[in-house]
């Protein structure tokens, strides 16, 4: 699936917020080869900014034998290990340091785009330059982080940012193998990371720009009428729900290779027919349907797809029971400028009933 390097920033800008979209107008406009470069951009860039302000500092526990008294003194250890004799005690105090989980994790991950990555000279020198206001920032091995630790760590938005950056660097980058070279992977999984982002990416923006949409997920109950108990029935979650008064839209993200299903007529030598993928028509109707509670025209739905090379690109509208649903498609391949306008055209299409 074609996507520009510099679109992956605004997703994730958009999806997690971490940067100002001043930033994010700033560096979209500039071309990346490849992730690895926008990555240690992003990085450079954070980082700087953070230094100019004071980078991450937190008190640290330390246990050491002195020989002067410095917070609290360990009995037990001194008397056991017998530092008296020699005139020390073991003192337990806490040192405001910037020695910190966070930093120790963008450490690492400088250090693994310095050795790994595909980048250019003046971006290496960069990372060169940072890593001499981490000195006193211990070294990690990427397979020691446990990121999920770092969700207790105090730190500002732009922080939490470069460290979800690390995290797809170490979880979904490295390492792959090339001519015998070890290298980062050239692209996030498809499976694993853009789906979610994908669908991450389009709530924040209509977040961003049309707040009174209200975006986000929505849980729907089943119109149920003879059966009371409804606990055994699956639930359903929305992707992106957008709401104005009494009128409710129900976005479906989906994240394909393929966004059509061929289905083959009398024999496999013939050409196929293409049609929607059966499932996501049936779930977004399904959702549709018991969001209206028997009220037709309040609530529409919409299957967006993120636009492949395909020959045959949804663009579509039905009223089905009397509910507007519509099947488009996102081309994430062109300037983010251009992604803005159909975000913008599909925001105005779907919504006309509002």
């Amino acid at each position: 699936m074609a996507i520009k390097v510099s679109n992956v920033y605004y997703m994730l800008a958009y999806a997690f917020q971490g940067m100002s979209m001043r930033d994010a107008l700033n560096l979209g406009s500039e071309e990346f080869e490849n992730l690895h470069s926008l990555f240690t951009e992003l990085l450079l860039r954070g980082m700087n900014r953070q230094i100019k302000r004071g980078i991450h500092r937190d008190y640290a526990a330390h246990t050491e034998t002195l020989s002067g008294v410095r917070g609290k003194i360990n009995l037990t250890d001194s008397i056991n290990g017998m530092s008296h004799i020699s005139r020390q005690l073991v003192c337990e105090y806490d040192e405001f340091t910037e020695d910190t989980f966070p930093n120790r994790v963008i450490k690492a991950a400088i250090m693994v785009l310095l050795r790994h990555g595909d980048i250019s000279t003046e971006r290496r020198r960069g990372l060169k330059r940072l890593m001499a206001y981490l000195s006193e920032v211990a070294e990690i091995r990427p397979i020691e982080i446990r990121f999920d630790l770092l969700k207790t760590q105090r730190v500002n938005a732009e922080y939490k940012f470069l460290l979800l950056i690390c995290r797809l660097l170490f979880e979904f980058m490295f390492m792959t193998e090339e001519n015998g070279e070890r290298r980062l992977r050239a692209f996030l999984p498809d499976d694993k990371v853009m789906p979610k982002l994908y669908e991450k990416f389009l709530c924040g923006y209509y977040k961003y720009h049309h707040p009174e949409f209200h975006a986000g997920k929505r849980q729907i109950k089943w119109d149920l009428t003879d059966i009371p108990d409804g606990d055994f029935l699956p639930k359903m979650e929305t992707d992106i729900t957008l709401s104005l008064g009494s009128k409710t839209l129900i976005i479906d993200t989906k994240w394909y290779g393929k966004t059509m299903a061929a289905y083959w007529r009398e024999s496999p030598y013939q050409s196929g027919k293409h049609k929607y993928h059966s499932g996501n028509m049936y779930q977004i109707y399904s959702y549709v349907n018991n969001a209206a509670k028997g009220v037709v025209g309040n609530v529409s739905g919409a299957l967006l797809y993120a636009k492949t090379d395909e020959g045959v690109t949804p663009d579509n509208e039905y009223s089905i029971s009397g509910n507007d649903i519509s099947v488009k498609t996102l081309d994430l391949s062109v300037d983010f400028a251009g992604i803005s306008a159909q975000l913008e055209n599909i925001a105005q299409t779907l919504m006309k009933q509002w």
